[in-house]
Parts: C-alpha cells; sequence; structure tokens
C-alpha cells in the first residue's frame, strides 16, 4: 500500500529539517539535537510512568 498523503509527524519532521538546513546546522548537529530530544522525551515518559504506577 503506497501513502500519498504525509503523516502529521512526517510534516513536522520535514519542518525540523527545513529549519535546520535554514539555520546552517550539519547533518551531524541535527542527529545530535534530535538525539537529545528523544532521551529527554523519553526520560519525562519514563519519570511520569513511574509516578503513575506508585499512585
Amino acid at each position: 500500500m503506497r501513502v500519498t498523503r504525509p503523516s502529521s509527524a512526517e510534516d513536522a519532521i520535514w519542518r525540523a529539517v527545513e529549519e535546520a538546513q535554514c539555520a546552517g546546522w550539519t547533518a551531524k548537529q541535527f542527529k545530535r539535537e534530535v538525539a537529545q530530544a528523544w532521551k529527554e522525551q523519553m526520560e519525562r515518559q519514563a519519570k511520569w510512568d513511574a509516578d503513575t504506577l506508585r499512585k
């Protein structure tokens, strides 16, 4: 099955890539920023999950 309309997640990714390119970021900088943001999001989610389980 071929997707003809991008999802909102795909749109957000492309916007982030375009903004990074406009800001002059290298691919390495972009990867580092994405990895850091993902790590922070996962840490927040893990804390929320742990807090929820304690209730």
